[in-house]
């Protein structure tokens, strides 16, 4: 149910319930004369006339001043929700405070090397530590905020290797430990090595932009030639 809110223009008192439009809803006015409610559009002069004139037929009252007084309540409801537009903005953009410990975790000198090292003993990398700490900065500048023209502001990334040299188990091991806002869980089907073998799906992980800044877009995607290789590129 929406709020009712109290005012006083032109000397008299009214009340006002939003239905659906912050300037469209149900208007009362009380006065000596007696009490009158009704919808009313705000924003539309007609609505406001015809308003008025229903309640100066109905009880009497002055009829100039109950066209004045919605007038200037459209002007005070635009003005507050110019104000709460604003405010909701200014809320967003300030970011949440870091706590404590996660800021002297990425403080640290060699944060990137130890997340590396952390995501290789999760998910069983051996090698491979340098393609590791190239996806992983690719994976967290993918959630910068985009651009002027909303261009991603972060890089893209292709690993190529020979098939069956565990590349999608790179992007894999880097989204093991990301917040799940940052990647998309994928199916891809991949063909086996002999050429006749049957096809079978495989789950990888997919970086993601950031949805604090743009709507969730797959920021890698999979090109399969065999065994599948992982292709980091934005999606429009």
């Amino acid at each position: 149910m929406s709020e009712v809110k109290a005012y006083q223009v032109e000397g008299l008192e009214f009340e006002f319930s939003p239905i659906g439009s912050p300037l469209e809803g149900h208007l009362t006015v009380i006065a000596p004369e007696g009490t009158f409610g009704s919808k009313v559009s705000l924003e539309k002069l007609g609505s406001r006339k015809a308003w008025a004139n229903e309640a100066a037929q109905l009880y009497g009252m002055d009829a100039m001043r109950l066209r004045l007084a919605p007038n200037e309540l459209c002007t005070l409801k635009a003005e507050e929700v110019a104000a709460a537009t604003a405010q909701a903005e200014q809320s967003e953009e300030e970011p949440e405070p870091v706590p404590e410990e996660a800021e002297a975790l990425v403080s640290a000198p060699s944060v990137l090397d130890r997340y590396v090292k952390d995501v290789a003993r999760i998910r069983g990398v051996v090698k491979d530590r340098d393609p590791l700490r190239l996806q992983t900065l690719i994976a967290v500048g993918a959630q910068l905020a985009p651009l002027a023209g909303g261009k991603p502001a972060g890089a893209n990334l292709i690993l190529a290797a020979e098939a069956g040299r565990g590349k999608n188990y790179i992007c894999d091991a880097v989204a093991s430990a990301l917040p799940e806002e940052f990647y998309l869980p994928s199916k891809v089907r991949a063909q086996r090595a002999s050429t006749t073998g049957p096809r079978t799906t495989r789950r990888y992980s997919s970086i993601a932009g950031s949805t604090r800044t743009r709507p969730r877009a797959r920021t890698s995607s999979w090109r399969c030639s065999g065994p599948c290789s992982p292709v980091a590129r934005p999606r429009t």
